[in-house]
């Protein structure tokens, strides 16, 4: 076989052998040639494995964008989805069909799965930005503080209640040890006055409390953003451990 070759194999051993076999017309001598063939794995590294490295460390783009500009982000793992697919269907289009799993299926897949779970991430630190920014809303909305526009303004004008309203703005505070009832005055006798003073001083005693709760339970910000830092991190280096291993198990022989 000095002189040939072919694209996509190399010939590795070729053997042939004779052996007689008797029919009813007669006795006859069956040459058998065999041949061993071994695929070119050139060819594949330039159409197949390394395009699908690309793909993949094309899908960690994601984990370095804005987690708020989501369209883009899921453009990106959606895209290198789609063409990974493609890399599929094309790299078991140019084999034969066999029923076991091939080592380029093996590398395909794990690659997909690499970009799909990228895909994920990108999923989840959306959900975790928008829960995040509710969170804030929710905290700005929530007086930390009461002013003097909250206090009544019977409170303000009348100076038999110039003790409360200090002590709702602040300039005075209460400990849990006082008595309400012997530190608050007694309100006007008007009924009239009576209903709006106890109406607001009861909401101002609301956004005080809720206040107090939202100072004790600030939300972690930075949180938020150890999803990607994890991500920039993990999914580098379990791609470069899964290719040390593949190329281990199966090593490009020339």
């Amino acid at each position: 076989m000095d002189g040939y070759s072919l694209a996509q194999f190399v010939l590795v051993k070729s053997s042939s052998s004779t052996r007689n076999i008797i029919y009813y017309s007669g006795n006859f001598t069956v040459l058998t040639a065999t041949f061993e063939f071994k695929r070119r794995v050139g060819y594949y590294l330039l159409q197949v494995y390394l395009p699908c490295a690309i793909l993949v460390m094309l899908s960690w783009i994601a984990f370095w964008m804005d987690k708020r500009d989501t369209g883009n982000r899921l453009t990106v793992g959606v895209t290198t989805i789609l063409t990974i697919m493609f890399l599929l269907s094309y790299g078991n289009s140019s084999v034969p069909k066999m029923s076991y799993v091939k080592a380029m299926d093996i590398y395909l897949l794990t690659s997909f799965a690499f970009i799909f779970f990228s895909l994920i991430e990108s999923v989840l630190c959306w959900r975790f930005e928008n829960v995040a920014a509710r969170q804030d809303e929710s905290n700005k909305a929530t007086p930390k503080h009461m002013s003097a526009n909250d206090v009544p303004p019977v409170l303000n004008e009348n100076s038999h209640w110039r003790g409360l309203n200090k002590r709702v703005t602040g300039e005075s505070k209460l400990t849990p040890g006082d008595n309400c009832e012997n530190s608050v005055p007694k309100p006007p006798s008007n009924p009239e006055i009576d209903d709006v003073i106890l109406q607001k001083l009861a909401k101002c005693l609301d956004r005080i409390q809720t206040a107090t709760g939202r100072n004790e339970t600030k939300p972690n910000k930075k949180s938020r953003y150890e999803l990607d830092t994890f991500a920039r991190i993990i999914f580098p280096v379990s791609f470069v451990l899964f290719n040390i291993i593949y190329w281990s198990v199966w090593p490009i022989e020339t």
